[in-house]
């Protein structure tokens, strides 16, 4: 994941598309689990495999993050993100996968900061 920018790179040459033709989703630690974020561009926050795609095809395309809550204390944050997740944490992130297709077709019909307006949700952890 942390090298995504070769993989991306490698499909936009293939498809003949441009970075704002296509939309990068990730996960995000610094978002309470449930949360959606969606930026038309920007940094990659931290984000290593977002990192690499700026790296290898510049800035231009939107991207969504979702929330996966802080790295509890004392563990490795790529064995957090890699870990199973449990069915609280998966009932939590429903509502996002529910609305996603729906998410992805009205940034690409209406734009990206209208789905914003409508899709991003902030929600509150008592660990923010």
């Amino acid at each position: 994941m942390n090298l995504s920018g070769e993989a991306v790179q490698g499909l936009m040459t293939f498809y003949k598309i441009q970075p704002a033709d296509m939309v990068v989703v990730t996960d995000d630690v610094t978002l309470p689990i449930g949360s959606l974020r969606i930026r038309v561009n920007g940094g990659h926050g931290g984000h290593n495999g977002l990192r690499d795609i700026i790296e290898r095809i510049g800035e231009g395309f939107p991207r969504i993050r979702i929330g996966v809550g802080l790295c509890p204390p004392n563990w490795d944050l790529s064995g957090f993100v890699l870990a199973k997740m449990g069915k609280v944490e998966r009932e939590s992130l429903k509502p996002i996968f529910d609305e996603f297709p729906l998410l992805v077709e009205t940034g690409f019909t209406k734009g990206w900061d209208f789905a914003a307006s409508r899709f991003n949700r902030r929600i509150d952890s008592p660990t923010h």
